[in-house]
């Protein structure tokens, strides 16, 4: 699957340092999203669902640990 339409290759496609630096970026993204989200929820006054990402997350690496 192509990541964006002007991407020419799929994350199989890249090199070992590409797929690096996509992982990496992905990652900061995700802390950036999930922090954002947070301060949303303040602001709107509704529930805190980073416990929830985050339990998520662990279930994640432990899979990446198990594979």
């Amino acid at each position: 699957m192509k990541a964006h339409q002007n991407n020419t290759k799929t994350f199989d496609e890249l090199t070992y340092a590409e797929q690096s630096k996509s992982l990496n970026a992905t990652i900061l993204f995700l802390k950036s999203a999930i922090l954002a989200h947070k301060r949303r929820a303040i602001l709107e006054q509704k529930e805190d669902s980073t416990c929830k990402f985050i339990a998520q997350l662990e279930k994640l690496a432990q899979e990446l640990k198990i594979n």
